[in-house]
């Protein structure tokens, strides 16, 4: 009868070893719950140049004893701060009734690059946007989407991914207070989606409501969080 050696401990525990390793370098090529709620984030926060950034700086555009109706007009916009840079190209055209403004559309299209503490990202940057209320009433309302995708680096203490993602927001009736231009109220839903370097694919949709006090609520995949920016 033949019989099998026994393998020695050594190459055994070597084996499982590299096996591990394996599966540990192989469940790391994947974003968790906590690491998509980063992205979304950055992609909203005002203080990160995110979108909640370009439905803040469109009533700026506003001048209603200044700009002609149905006359196109575009300017470059500039917001930088320590984490961010957004570059845009804006052109916005007033839509008037017998002379009185009734609304303003506005197309924003650039770049926004952004590092802070755990995410790096660059990505193309474009809203198509419709303000309306313009002279009556004490707040804006916008209506319309903006779109967010590029490249990312998430660096946690024990491991780094590098993804793509594709962001995408649409907003519902936001409420903009004319006095100070900060957000009221209003909705939105969005959907994030993108691909892990070497890994897999995400895609999560929610929503969004703003409570007026520089702060919202996303719920997505059965779970809320609230955000807050200055």
């Amino acid at each position: 009868m033949k019989r099998s050696m026994p393998k020695p401990v050594g190459f055994l525990l070597l084996l499982t070893l590299i096996l591990g390793g394996c599966r540990k370098e192989e469940a790391t090529q994947v974003l968790n719950e906590e690491d998509i709620l980063e992205t979304l984030d950055a992609n909203l926060r005002a203080d990160d140049g995110g979108v909640i950034l370009e439905l803040e700086q469109a009533p700026l555009l506003f001048k209603a004893a200044t700009w002609p109706c149905g006359v196109t007009f575009d300017t470059s916009l500039v917001k930088k701060s320590l984490a961010f840079t957004l570059e845009q190209q804006v052109s916005w055209t007033l839509i008037c009734n017998e002379k009185m403004p009734i609304k303003m559309e506005i197309l924003q299209t650039g770049s926004w690059q952004l590092n802070r503490k755990f995410l790096q990202a660059g990505s193309n940057a474009q809203s198509n946007l419709v303000m309306s209320q313009l002279v009556t009433q004490d707040h804006y309302v916008i209506n319309g989407v903006s779109f967010r995708e590029g490249q990312n680096l998430l660096t946690r203490p024990a491991f780094s991914r590098e993804y793509t993602h594709s962001f995408k927001i649409q907003f519902q009736d936001i409420h903009i207070r004319k006095v100070d231009k900060t957000i009221a109220s209003g909705q939105a839903t969005f959907n994030i989606s993108g691909q892990v370097k070497d890994g897999k694919a995400f895609n999560q949709s929610g929503s969004l409501v703003f409570h007026g006090d520089n702060t919202a609520t996303i719920s997505t995949e059965g779970n809320t969080y609230t955000i807050s920016w200055n």
